[in-house]
């Protein structure tokens, strides 16, 4: 909850929280040799953040974004298996 670390970043004495902590890592091996890749990324919060209701998708639906001053619909798609999706909401592993 408290990092030590984020005090690193911040120089007032503001309440700062970890929020998430992401790594990611690759290596492949083969007769050519190995190649390997990482990556480490952090999010830090303070006590004024916003929280955004949290959305459950468990069923097949319709979704669309439209502007809110003409009316005029600019994306419209569908999640049709949202049981295969990631929590990034992407139906594919990221890296």
């Amino acid at each position: 909850k408290n990092a030590p670390i984020i005090s690193l970043f911040f120089a007032d004495n503001k309440e700062i929280f970890l929020s998430k902590a992401i790594h990611k890592c690759f290596i492949e091996v083969n007769e050519e040799g190995s190649e390997a890749a990482a990556a480490s990324g952090m999010i830090a919060i303070s006590r004024m953040a916003v929280l955004y209701p949290q959305v459950i998708v468990d069923h097949p639906f319709f979704f669309l974004i439209r502007n809110r001053r003409t009316g005029t619909i600019l994306f419209m798609g569908r999640v049709m298996h949202p049981e295969t999706m990631n929590t990034s909401g992407h139906d594919f592993e990221e890296l």
